[in-house]
């Protein structure tokens, strides 16, 4: 089984490194290069996506898309360690209440899955307001994805609330690390609200409301919004 991964995964770079080669096969010297590289590694070989397909394929020379395939394994196992680093930092600070000298929550759990998913519904309920009549919807089978959250468990929690006139509306999860992330919506839809509290919202978006901030001019919701919460890509 990992032996067929692996040689999926080696064929179909090599074919999406067509698109950056003129749609041809990428130079010999280049497949053997990338096949030697990979190292027999299924991680090499899934990874590699992103800038170095377009790198590998403007090689002509094998000393050079070997130099390549060098940088690619040294950029997966940095950033394979900071991950590491990340996942450590988390465990360390798991339970902790308060903020550090950033200002910034020190239980960081879920923050960036949170923020995921609640970004997603905002979009969501944004096209649904414009293509179904300038009112938001109520439905959580609609507004929801329907396989689930993509990094969240099966029991999301996740909280949504639309006002009754419908133009207005409001979605909060409160994460481990005992904080809750919002987000939320008004009829005016150049308007990207984002919350953030010790507490759950207690009233829909609006200017000079606790814990609320329309990022779209140009502020930032909060340091905690602002924090990048991602991991690092694999490579």
């Amino acid at each position: 089984i990992y032996l067929f991964g692996l040689i999926a995964s080696c064929e179909a770079a090599l074919v999406r490194g067509k698109f950056h080669n003129d749609r041809e096969a990428l130079p010999l010297p280049a497949r053997l290069a990338f096949l030697l590289g990979v190292r027999g590694s299924l991680r090499y070989a899934t990874s590699f996506t992103g800038r170095w397909l377009p790198e590998l394929a403007k090689q002509r020379s094998f000393r050079d898309a070997t130099r390549t395939m060098r940088e690619y394994r040294q950029s997966v196992r940095s950033n394979a360690r900071q991950n590491r680093q990340r996942r450590r930092r988390l465990r360390k600070q798991a339970g902790r209440s308060g903020v550090d000298e950033n200002g910034l929550w020190l239980d960081r759990r879920e923050f960036y899955e949170t923020k995921e998913a609640l970004e997603g519904l905002f979009y969501t309920q944004m096209g649904l307001y414009r293509h179904r009549g300038s009112r938001y919807w109520t439905d959580p089978i609609v507004i929801f994805p329907l396989g689930g959250f993509k990094n969240l468990p099966e029991d999301h929690g996740i909280d949504f609330s639309v006002r009754d006139d419908g133009l207005a509306w409001v979605a909060w999860r409160h994460t481990v690390g005992a904080f809750y992330l919002g987000v939320g919506g008004t009829q005016y839809l150049e308007a990207h609200w984002r919350y953030a509290g010790t507490k759950p919202p207690s009233n829909y978006p609006g200017p000079a409301l606790p814990g609320w901030a329309d990022v779209s001019e140009g502020s930032e919701a909060s340091p905690e919004w602002h924090a990048d919460d991602a991991p690092i890509p694999d490579a």
